[in-house]
């Protein structure tokens, strides 16, 4: 049951959550803008609107990436002002314990965690959608995929807003294997049920593998395809942006890629994180290195970012392979838990 203290501690604790997140969110939403301001002045709907329409399209990824790192930061600040109105002291004097103080942090970091998946099933699918059609430069790399037509095609990149290649190879082999025809292209336009490429270097090769002709320039070249921009889009990198509703539906379809089921469970690890990150935090927001306001702050945005690190890694690993996706998503959790653990003990009381 919440107390009065409670509701007063949450009130406060939602205000400085949402004022991190104003400050965090804006500050990384802007950065982005103008990382991507070229790109964005060529999209149709003119340079003003599409940086509105961009952030609308950019919030609810961010929302859902760093709203843990918004969280603690407003856990730490409400944790700071009670210090500093001395209620902290006045509560624990009074024969409550520090665990049922944080009572109301625990359960807001449950809070934060539904509204972190809330958002991800409801906008994030929308919201992408709004910012791949305004960015002209998103890009599709280093894809080697069969074509049903009889050949191997690779790419460096493909832009699925304008459906270009960059450095595409075609190489087409026989029933035994063998490379008959190679085709090697600057660049490359996708058609409907054709493949233009420009700039060609053609090599042909007998049954036997002797080379017939090497080096042979043409300008133009047209080979039909099967393939669709939604064939290549599906392995875009930048498939944290997807909904777990929709990133479900792609492991089904393509369920020997590993990179989905590992991106599948590291989101739902990271909703977890406002947990974690408040465990390991805590001490150092009740002031475990001294009094120093923005020592233990310093600390506490270090462990943090220290987090992302450690994830990103593990999420790399799991990616690649070479760790059971459940494992590359969860070990990090386990690995801070622990460490919360371990210092906990240190809090002053």
């Amino acid at each position: 049951m919440l107390t009065i203290f409670d509701r007063y501690v949450t009130r406060i604790l939602v205000a400085h959550y949402a004022g991190a997140s104003c400050v965090l969110f804006g500050i990384f939403i802007s950065v982005d803008t103008l990382y991507h301001i070229d790109t964005l002045s060529k999209a149709e709907e003119g340079l003003l609107r599409s940086i509105l329409l961009y952030w609308a399209g950019s919030l609810p990824q961010v929302f859902v990436t760093l709203a843990p790192v918004a969280f603690v930061a407003g856990a730490i600040s409400t944790l700071t002002l009670l210090k500093r109105r001395n209620e902290l002291t006045a509560y624990l004097c009074a024969g409550s314990s520090l665990w049922r103080l944080l009572f109301p942090f625990f359960v807001m970091s449950l809070v934060s965690a539904i509204f972190m998946l809330t958002v991800d099933l409801t906008m994030l699918d929308n919201a992408t959608d709004i910012r791949g059609r305004l960015r002209t430069d998103r890009a599709v790399k280093r894809l080697v995929l069969p074509d049903p037509n009889g050949y191997i095609l690779r790419f460096s990149r493909f832009y699925p807003a304008t459906k270009k290649f960059d450095d595409v190879t075609l190489i087409f082999q026989n029933a035994e294997g063998q490379v008959t025809k190679k085709i090697q292209a600057k660049e490359g336009l996708l058609l409907e049920n054709f493949i233009e490429l420009k700039g060609c270097v053609l090599d042909e090769y007998a049954p036997s593998g002797n080379p017939l002709s090497i080096g042979k320039v043409q300008d133009l070249i047209h080979v039909r395809t099967n393939f669709k921009s939604k064939d290549f889009e599906v392995f875009e990198q930048d498939i944290e942006s997807l909904s777990l509703l929709k990133l479900a539906q792609l492991i089904r379809v393509k369920p020997h890629l590993p990179h989905l089921r590992t991106n599948f469970y590291a989101r739902i690890a990271l909703m977890m994180a406002n947990f974690v990150l408040l465990l390991v935090c805590l001490p150092f927001a009740l002031g475990v290195l001294g009094k120093s306001t923005f020592l233990n702050l310093g600390v506490t945005m270090l462990f943090c970012l220290l987090y992302f690190i450690v994830s990103l890694l593990f999420w790399q690993l799991g990616a690649r392979g070479q760790l059971a996706p459940v494992s590359a998503a969860w070990l990090p959790n386990l690995l801070f838990v622990s460490l919360g653990a371990a210092i906990i003990d240190l809090v002053p009381t």
